[in-house]
C-alpha cells in the first residue's frame, strides 16, 4: 500500500519549481504580459504553499469545522472548538 504522506513531496518539489521562476521572472525586464505571469505563479505559489501545509498538518487552526445537510435542502456550517 501507498503512504499518502509520500506524496508530500511532490507538492514540495512543485513549489520549489514556482518559487525558481518566480524570482527569475521577478529580476527580467517587465511588460504587462511578465507582470501578469508573476501574479498566476504568485496564486501557484500560494496554491501548492497551502498544499504543503495541509499534507504536513502544519495549518490547525484549532477548530474543525463540520457540513450538515438539512433534508436535502440547504446545508450548514457548524464549527467546534
Amino acid at each position: 500500500m501507498i503512504d499518502m504522506g509520500s506524496f508530500v513531496y511532490i507538492s514540495v518539489c512543485a513549489l520549489l519549481c514556482y518559487l525558481f521562476l518566480f524570482i527569475t521572472f521577478l529580476f527580467a525586464q517587465r511588460s504587462k504580459l511578465i507582470n501578469a505571469f508573476l501574479l498566476a505563479l504568485a496564486a501557484l505559489i500560494a496554491w501548492c504553499g497551502c498544499s504543503v501545509l495541509m499534507r504536513k498538518k502544519l495549518a490547525k487552526l484549532g477548530a474543525s469545522v463540520e457540513i450538515h445537510s438539512r433534508r436535502g435542502v440547504g446545508y450548514s456550517l457548524e464549527v467546534k472548538k
